[in-house]
């Protein structure tokens, strides 16, 4: 018995590493199965794909990179009101290194390289970045959430959809009381000893930096749609910037909770359902998410690797990786 379920462990990490390590083939993969779905030609997919010029790539980069860095930014006033004082620049090679992190290794190291990162390059604890960490991704997602949550309702109050996404919510909430009652049928278990770390960490932020940071983190969430809409307009889907709020949030709160690595496949499909309903569908629309995915992850990617080569965060990944 012990035998079987060390080898199934093992097949399961070769194919979580031969995922992230062949995610690119995985999502053209992806591309291709929704093009057949919707008997979209290759060349058709192709000469959509050709609409986009180089200036255009340009500034979808530039505006990618500037959503970044106001990312950075906000994880520098966090940490502040943690009482730390962080430099921008380890912030912004933490920050893409651990995204490197993210879509290069068999699980979602990112999280505890970025506490790792913090811990060695800026001497904030364990137990502070473990706090910081655990308060961006709760509010991102939650602010996802409900930006997705009240735009389904006001644009399909009577379609399948808005049943579909209340039932992810529900799911989501049943998960986290099922949650609670593990945690207090085993108070002295790793569970509930790491969320008594995390309190600790978090106790140090005052009510106000929470709800400032909340805000301003509501603000970037509503500014990172521009890159979405903007792709939607240069392949001619015409969508109001509103609708692309709406769209980008849901896709990614769809893909949080999924638990799928990176959402890959479950943020695509999500647009393209979103979009279908507004009635965009064909080769355009199949366009408008390759290229999201390329500039989300690809160069983020690039940037990421390019960085931990540089200033030798790399082998501290790779070191990781191994536990």
């Amino acid at each position: 018995m012990t035998s079987a379920s060390t080898s199934t462990k093992k097949a399961a990490a070769v194919i979580k590493e031969a995922f992230f390590k062949y995610w690119l083939l995985f999502f053209l993969a992806l591309v291709g199965l929704y093009a057949a779905m919707a008997r979209i030609s290759f060349m058709d997919l192709w000469q959509a794909l050709g609409q986009l010029a180089l200036w255009q790539l340009g500034v979808l980069l530039s505006i990618y990179l500037t959503i970044s860095c106001l990312n950075i930014l906000l994880r520098k006033y966090l940490l502040d009101s943690m009482g730390q004082n962080p430099r921008v620049k380890n912030l912004f090679l933490i920050h893409f290194t651990s995204m490197a992190a993210h879509y290069s290794t068999p699980a979602k190291l990112g999280f505890p390289i970025i506490v790792l990162l913090l811990n060695k390059m800026e001497n904030i604890s364990y137990s502070v970045g473990t706090s910081a960490v655990f308060v961006e991704l709760v509010v991102s997602t939650a602010i996802c959430g409900i930006i997705g949550t009240v735009g389904t309702i006001f644009y399909f109050a009577e379609g399948r959809l808005l049943v579909g996404f209340l039932g992810l919510l529900a799911a989501l909430l049943l998960t986290f009381l099922m949650g609670s009652w593990i945690q207090k049928k085993n108070p002295d278990g790793r569970t509930a000893r790491s969320v008594k770390k995390l309190i600790e960490g978090v106790r140090c932020l005052s009510l106000r930096h929470i709800i400032n940071y909340s805000v301003m983190r509501m603000l970037v969430q509503l500014c990172a749609a521009i890159n979405l809409f903007l792709i939607c307009r240069f392949f001619s889907v015409n969508i109001s910037y509103p609708i692309a709020v709406v769209v980008g949030s849901s896709a990614f709160f769809i893909g949080a909770i999924s638990m799928i690595p990176m959402g890959l496949g479950v943020r695509e499909g999500s647009v393209l359902l979103y979009l279908a309903k507004f009635g965009f569908r064909g080769a355009e629309a199949i366009s408008v998410v390759t290229v999201q995915r390329l500039i989300s992850t690809g160069f983020t990617f690039l940037v990421g690797i390019l960085l931990s080569a540089l200033f030798g965060t790399r082998k501290i990944i790779k070191e990781l990786s191994r536990y």
